[in-house]
């Protein structure tokens, strides 16, 4: 099965078509060009999960954040308020009862009217990530990684004890 769309084989059949006539060599450069920008365009995204809700009290935020992080890209999401509001329509329980008053007032009250705290964060993808990170992030990454790997011990194979060591180190970076 062919990953382009129907515009992308209908691009490919006037490439073919555009191999017979008889033109001269720079416009059908020019016209192969375009034609290629054309198919460009019409490649079927690949599919991609939806993001998963965040809730504080089920998983770590730095996992979820750079799921977040790769959907915003996937999405192409544009704009530092779109992201936020995307992806702060993504949490739950305690994480949307901390985001729900900025987002009421970012939607009531003109921004210049909102409180700093709400122009810093519906205005910066980053400042929204380093706010839910200060509320809902774990305090000391470094330390608990040390606990983790000062208790980490090979029970199994070899594979899995490097494979579990290389996780609790890549957290420190």
């Amino acid at each position: 099965m062919s990953s382009y769309t129907t515009t992308g084989r209908k691009i490919d059949d006037l490439a073919k078509a555009l191999e017979t006539l008889e033109i001269e060599d720079d416009a059908k450069g020019i016209i192969e060009g375009h034609l290629r920008e054309l198919k460009r365009d019409t490649i079927k995204p690949p599919k991609i999960k939806d993001l998963v809700v965040f809730d504080p009290s089920k998983q770590k935020l730095r996992s979820w954040l750079t799921a977040a992080d790769n959907f915003v890209y996937n999405q192409r999401i544009e704009g530092e308020e779109n992201k936020v509001r995307a992806i702060g329509s993504y949490l739950r329980e305690l994480a949307w009862d901390w985001f729900e008053p900025i987002l009421n007032e970012a939607n009531n009250k003109p921004k210049s009217e909102c409180e700093t705290r709400t122009r810093r964060i519906m205005g910066s993808y980053k400042e929204f990530k380093k706010s839910l990170g200060k509320v809902f992030g774990q305090l000391d990454e470094r330390k608990i990684a040390a606990e983790k790997l000062a208790r980490l011990r090979q029970t199994t194979s070899v594979t899995l004890y490097i494979t579990e060591f290389q996780t609790i180190t890549s957290n420190l970076d």
